[in-house]
């Protein structure tokens, strides 16, 4: 059975300036390489 993940995120994870932006940033590769699929959900405004 696959696993998928759906994260929502209030900001666009990169460039990678704050703490939460930062675990987001390492913790989505790391869950890929555990064969967990992401569905990333970000909001930009306006940017």
């Amino acid at each position: 059975m696959e696993k998928h993940l759906h994260i929502i995120a209030l900001n666009v994870p990169f460039p990678v300036d704050y703490g939460g932006v930062v675990d987001l940033f390492w913790k989505l590769p790391s869950l890929q390489a555990q064969g967990v699929n992401i569905h990333l959900h970000c909001f930009d405004y306006g940017r």
